[in-house]
């Protein structure tokens, strides 16, 4: 056999197993990059019903790339405490501030709830990532973050008292 006609039946097969490999690293190439969380927060950690907190994490690791090449979104939400659930509106992943040695701040704020009890609740969030629209469509990258903090009753106004 002829080496040209040996490499045109050889064609078709190089190109869908090239063309599945980039699939395959589009996929799972960003899912590999090594980061570890830590000092997963909610500040201030007492928070008044309509107050505004703060939830923060730290990320350590090659995060930088990551977060600036990847888009996503935060579904997030608030457990108190009567297992009451309370809805968050959903936001665009968050900007990150870069820290000392490598690591990464990352922080979102998010309002108490009117009618949410006194006690202690749990702020949560699902974050969804996708490096590229192959990712966004197939196999999102998912990760998951709480913090617990306190909701303390609103302060009942002072009332002057009248001296009989």
């Amino acid at each position: 056999m002829k080496p040209w006609r040996r490499l045109a039946d050889h064609a078709g097969p190089i190109l869908v197993a090239s063309t599945l490999g980039v699939f395959a690293i589009a996929l799972i190439g960003p899912r590999l990059q090594n980061h570890e969380v830590s000092n997963t927060r909610v500040e201030p950690n007492l928070l008044r019903p309509g107050d505004v907190g703060d939830f923060r994490f730290t990320a350590i690791g090659e995060v930088a790339r990551f977060d600036k090449q990847c888009a996503g979104v935060v579904k997030r939400w608030i457990i108190d405490a009567q297992g009451v659930i309370f809805t968050i509106t959903t936001a665009d992943t968050s900007e990150v501030v870069p820290l000392d040695h490598g690591s990464f701040d990352f922080v979102r704020e998010f309002p108490v709830p009117v009618g949410i009890a006194a006690g202690p609740a749990v702020y949560h969030s699902q974050i969804t990532r996708w490096c590229n629209p192959l990712q966004r469509i197939f196999w999102p990258i998912i990760s998951y973050r709480q913090a617990p903090f306190q909701v303390v009753s609103a302060p009942v106004p002072a009332v002057p008292v009248k001296p009989d």
